[in-house]
Formats: structure tokens, C-alpha cells, sequence
């Protein structure tokens, strides 16, 4: 079990609120556009998002203590955590910094740079809510220049790494917990609330299309056309 993985579960778990963290404040509710069942099925997922993330930091914080304690174990707490919270017999070395970590870990890397520079290429513009601002222009450089909605892709990234984290090597795949129907359940929820996540970005897409191509027009049809996917270059 390596120390190494200490500092890459704080970073994969900073990363995970910059991209929950709206670079502006939110918008007054007169310039909020709820056109559809879309927008509120995306709006019904603010708690349930809220618990994913406190699933996800609970779950990396026990990974912490579990390193920390393999590694002084003549610590008074390092026996009743190790003996709390591993079951059936199942042992804390098998806790590693694994391909599958790895894995997960560089696509939340990439996908958080690429939503922090949505945040950053849009400026003020960038708002969680879907809203035309007054003085609203298209914006149609940088990550905007690939895909139409780049923030989306980013987000996703950091979903499925987060996901990919946990295939092996973890707390919560080599602890035993996922033998237990609690565990089961959770992890359950989890995926599924995870899953909700990516379908609404999904469905939000071609209604936010088409409130922009009604508001800007041409410029808007140009720029569709130099620019096609939605999410990934030459794939969607």
C-alpha cells in the first residue's frame, strides 16, 4: 500500500468540487429558461448530485484513514479502524494505486481542465442555469471551437473516472462492503444517480441548441457547421 495514493485522492476529490462549483453566482430566477420536462428533470438532481459527492469524499476519506493506519499501526486508533471497517476476512494491502486508478484518475484530470476552461473561456457568461443574458454573445473559441458544449464533456470525464476509480484498488472494492447488501445498495444508488446525471446533460443539449439557434441566428447555423459534435470530436 503506497503513500503515493494520498496525495491523488485529495486531488481527485478537489477536482470533483471545482467541477460542481459554478464559477459565477446564479443567475435571478426572471432570466432562468425552463422550457421543458428536460430542464427540471436536470434541476431535480441538485440533492441527489450533492449526495454523490458526499458518497465519493466519505469514501476517499476512509481510504485516507485506512493508509494512514496500515502504516502506523502502532497508532491506539489504526487497530479499530482496520478492524471496522474491512469485512469477511478481507485485507487493507490489497488498497493500491491500480491501473484502474490510474485510469480514473487521469480522465477526471482531463475532464476538469477542460470544464475549468468552459468556465474560463465563457467568463461571466457561464452560468449552471440555462439563461440568456441580456447582453448575451456566442462564444466560438477555444474548447468551443472543437465541440459545442465542452463543459458537458468535461463533466462526464469526471464522472466516468470517478466511477473507473473504484473498479479495483479501493476501499470500497477490496474492503468487502460491496459483499454486503448495504453496500450493494449504495453503490446501486450511486450509479444510478451518477447515471442521472449524465443522461440529463444528455437530454438538456438539443434544447439548449435550440434556444441558441434561435437567438443568434445565422451566426449560430455558421458556427454549427464548423463545429458538429456535441461532446467528442468526430465521434458525437
Amino acid at each position: 500500500m503506497s503513500l503515493i495514493k494520498l496525495p491523488l485522492i485529495a486531488i481527485d476529490a478537489f477536482n470533483m468540487l471545482l467541477n460542481a462549483t459554478p464559477p459565477n453566482p446564479p443567475q435571478p430566477l426572471s432570466e432562468h429558461l425552463i422550457p421543458d420536462w428536460r430542464e427540471r428533470f436536470l434541476r431535480s438532481l441538485a440533492l441527489p448530485s450533492r449526495v454523490i459527492r458526499s458518497l465519493y469524499w466519505s469514501a476517499g476519506l476512509i481510504e485516507v484513514l485506512i493508509i494512514l493506519a496500515s502504516h502506523i499501526p502502532t497508532s491506539p486508533v489504526a487497530h479499530p479502524i482496520l478492524s471496522v471497517l474491512f469485512f469477511n476476512g478481507s485485507s487493507p494491502q490489497k488498497i493500491c494505486v491500480s491501473w484502474a486508478f490510474i485510469l480514473g484518475f487521469t480522465l477526471t484530470l482531463i475532464g476538469t481542465y477542460i470544464r475549468l476552461n468552459s468556465f474560463r473561456t465563457l467568463g461571466r457568461l457561464f452560468t449552471f442555469e440555462l439563461c440568456i443574458r441580456k447582453d448575451h454573445r456566442l462564444i466560438v473559441d477555444g474548447p468551443y471551437a472543437l465541440v459545442r458544449h465542452p463543459s458537458y464533456t468535461g463533466l462526464i470525464l469526471n464522472i466516468i473516472g470517478a466511477c473507473v476509480n473504484h473498479v479495483s484498488g479501493s476501499w470500497a472494492r477490496e474492503s468487502g462492503a460491496l459483499d454486503t447488501t448495504l453496500g450493494r445498495t449504495i453503490a446501486l444508488l450511486w450509479m444510478l444517480g451518477a447515471g442521472a446525471v449524465v443522461l440529463s446533460l444528455v437530454l438538456r443539449v438539443p434544447k439548449e441548441d435550440e434556444i441558441l439557434r434561435k437567438r443568434f441566428g445565422n451566426e449560430w447555423v455558421e458556427w454549427a457547421e464548423r463545429v458538429p459534435y456535441k461532446f467528442v470530436p468526430g465521434v458525437y
